[in-house]
């Protein structure tokens, strides 16, 4: 996913969902079937993809608990940014305590929800590999 996309569907106001629907037909195919299948209506996705773009797939998604970047797409400006310790930050704000009992991600940009979680699992190529708690203390998520 490029600036490209990024600047079609803020420049091209009311053809967003061409736009989405297309970039989808390409993408879809990135899609892990296997982990898809996991999804429960109670878990929770979040993701730093703009809300826009997860519109396009969130009937694939299994669950309606999906927290992404926000866009204006009118005004052409991020109202959320769903990165980094953003993302602990809005999951502190609507799950308060919460822990997190299995939290799933392909990079360690995502360590403020790993502090969140009971078991960490990195995705490498498809595959989720659990962190182990040496690991983890190493990573200084303990």
């Amino acid at each position: 996913m490029g600036n490209d996309f990024f600047a079609d569907v803020l420049t091209n106001s009311g053809n967003e969902s061409d736009l989405i629907s297309s970039f989808w037909e390409t993408h879809a195919n990135k899609l892990n079937r296997r982990l898809l299948v996991l999804i429960e209506p109670e878990d929770v996705i979040m993701t730093a993809s703009p809300s826009f773009l997860l519109d396009g797939i969130r009937s694939r998604l299994n669950t309606d608990q999906i927290i992404c970047t926000e866009v204006d797409v009118d005004e052409k400006k991020i109202t959320w940014f769903n990165f980094g310790e953003n993302k602990a930050v809005r999951f502190r704000d609507l799950y308060g305590d919460r822990k997190i009992d299995e939290f799933y991600t392909d990079s360690y940009n995502d360590r403020a929800l790993m502090k969140l979680a009971r078991r960490v699992y990195i995705v490498k190529k498809g595959i989720p590999h659990r962190v182990s708690r040496k690991h983890r203390k190493k990573l200084r998520l303990q």
